[in-house]
């Protein structure tokens, strides 16, 4: 019940960075990038907190062989899914995605 709060409590914060990563349009839900090799296009898709009965069940199924608690292997109760018309585009936004990371990090 905490857990699934929290959730619920940091989701707009979640979906305004992860919207940020790629500099999404918030009214659009779509974003270009300028250098790669593909077309550029992103679309954004918001997802719905995990309900705590689909958390409980990956806990149980997904994680069975973990060690106690499973539940702290459910890491993915915010979600969004990001749409590539290309594969390129695809690959040189996770090459960004991943120096982000890197930068992020370092410091």
């Amino acid at each position: 019940p905490q857990l699934a709060s929290l959730a619920h409590q940091v989701d707009h914060e979640f979906h305004k960075s992860a919207q940020k990563i790629f500099g999404v349009d918030k009214r659009t839900k779509t974003a270009h990038l300028t250098d790669t090799k593909g077309d550029g296009s992103i679309r954004y898709s918001q997802g719905p907190v995990k309900l705590m009965s689909r958390a409980k069940a990956k806990a149980q199924n997904d994680y069975f062989e973990e060690a106690f608690p499973t539940s702290a292997c459910v890491l993915d109760l915010n979600r969004c899914a990001y749409v590539f018309e290309d594969v390129a585009t695809l690959l040189d936004a996770l090459e960004l995605f991943v120096n982000k990371v890197r930068r992020y990090k370092s410091g």
